[in-house]
């Protein structure tokens, strides 16, 4: 099942990407590693949130067996 990005999730990525890219001195060539890294910190960190039995953007996770909410 593919996972829905959170709304702001691809600017969120960008800006941690960026630090990242910082961080390296602003090393070039490595923008694709920087993005990627970013994007799994951040499923890292809303996983670890996830507990409150919410996804990613605010809907609940629960959607029963026929796969639809209601």
């Amino acid at each position: 099942m593919a996972r829905e990005n959170p709304p702001n999730f691809d600017q969120e990525i960008a800006v941690l990407a960026h630090r990242f890219w910082e961080e390296e001195g602003c090393a070039e060539g490595r923008a694709e590693q920087h993005w990627e890294r970013a994007e799994r910190e951040l499923w890292m960190r809303l996983g670890d949130s996830l507990g409150d039995g919410h996804s990613p953007g605010g809907i609940p996770n629960d959607t029963g067996a026929s796969g639809k909410m209601g």
